[in-house]
């Protein structure tokens, strides 16, 4: 047993075996070293931290670790193999959390999570966890209450939100190379690049790093929202979140919910235009909810990608404003127009139409 606040290191040989099993909440480290390292220790009662070193050779009977949380060193890798040999064997590993390592900066080499047969599971301990390394199993499903952020962008898994919440976070390359699946009771967050994305029934994408972000969910492949998907966008002065599908296909099933989410004081206007799927452009026929009572029509979303408001709650309006705040002038489509100008002369100069006037929607 290691308890709280404690640590074990464990030094693997050139050929070495670990048995027996661990428990408590402390903290245990693996330095896999050598030809062979076998790890057969029973960890399902070990609740504290688990970090490993070099290569993990987890025997098969080495499946049950969803009390502890995983963080993988510097090229680490771990997979199951079949014991005294060279053999891969696939068995299914539950893991409470797989996390980045206390004061994580960077990888000279990525650790890898997994082998190309296995269908490995996180999240059992309901923690949110961030994960920078590379999901290389066939298929990785996330469980539990908490949200797991990857930041890796050389996945291959194919990842399933069972529940919870994924956020992915990526600048380059892709969140994986594998079909992304959202679940009925799941949420998918973030901002960056994905494959393809299956939204089943239930489910909820939510492009932007925070719930009330905005943000870009960009798919290399194919977008599919299944009967009563939600699609979740954040409305910010200047911009509002999107779904940018690259792939040649994006269907809906013709019960699928946009819900229009505006942040701060945002206010919009009847006519205004809001671009949701610059890339391929699904069908129209969504509901559409908002969350300030606005009223839209989604019967321009194939021909250009965008809803149109039809009805606004607050309307234009210019009172209870600090007529000498320093604010910046945007067009409705998003264009700044000016900037770091006093309120009171904001449209001066201006052609007459509608305009964004720091965050309010005004017409000149």
């Amino acid at each position: 047993s290691i308890e709280q606040g404690a640590k074990l290191t464990i030094d693997g040989t050139d050929r070495a075996g670990l048995n027996g099993s661990v428990s408590g909440n402390g903290s245990l480290v693996l330095n896999a070293g050598g030809v062979r390292y076998d790890i057969s220790t029973n960890m399902s009662k070990f609740e504290g931290s688990l970090h490993i070193n070099g290569s993990a050779r987890l025997m098969s009977n080495v499946t049950d670790m969803k009390k502890l949380t995983l963080t993988l060193g510097d090229g680490a890798s771990m997979r199951h193999y079949q014991g005294g040999s060279s053999n891969n064997v696939a068995a299914a590993l539950h893991v409470g959390a797989l996390a980045d390592a206390a004061g994580y900066s960077s990888f000279k080499a990525k650790p890898t999570f997994g082998g190309s047969d296995e269908s490995w599971f996180v999240g059992y301990n309901n923690t949110d966890a961030t994960f920078s390394g590379k999901l290389i199993a066939k298929s990785v499903t996330k469980v539990g209450t908490g949200n797991w952020t990857i930041k890796g962008n050389e996945n291959t898994s194919s990842i399933t939100v069972k529940e919870g919440k994924l956020t992915i976070f990526n600048l380059s390359g892709s969140a994986t190379t594998g079909t992304l699946t959202i679940g009925k009771t799941a949420t998918l967050t973030g901002t960056g690049t994905t494959n393809s994305i299956v939204a089943q029934s239930g489910s909820i994408l939510q492009p932007g790093l925070t719930e009330k972000a905005i943000g870009t969910i960009n798919t290399k492949s194919n977008v599919i929202m299944q009967n009563g998907a939600t699609f979740i966008v954040n409305v910010g002065a200047s911009s509002n979140s999107k779904l940018n599908v690259k792939g040649s296909i994006f269907t809906m099933a013709g019960n699928d919910t946009i819900v229009i989410a505006p942040q701060g004081d945002r206010s919009f206007i009847v006519g205004e235009k809001l671009t949701l799927f610059p890339g391929t452009k699904p069908a129209s026929g969504w509901i559409i909810k908002s969350t300030d009572g606005s009223l839209w029509d989604d019967s321009t979303l194939a021909a250009d990608g965008s809803i149109v408001c039809t009805q606004a709650t607050t309307g234009i309006s210019a009172v209870d404003v600090d007529e000498d705040e320093i604010v910046d002038v945007l067009t409705v489509d998003g264009k700044v127009v000016k900037n770091d100008v006093k309120r009171r002369n904001a449209t001066n100069g201006l052609p007459h139409g509608i305009y964004v006037v720091g965050g309010k929607v005004v017409r000149k």
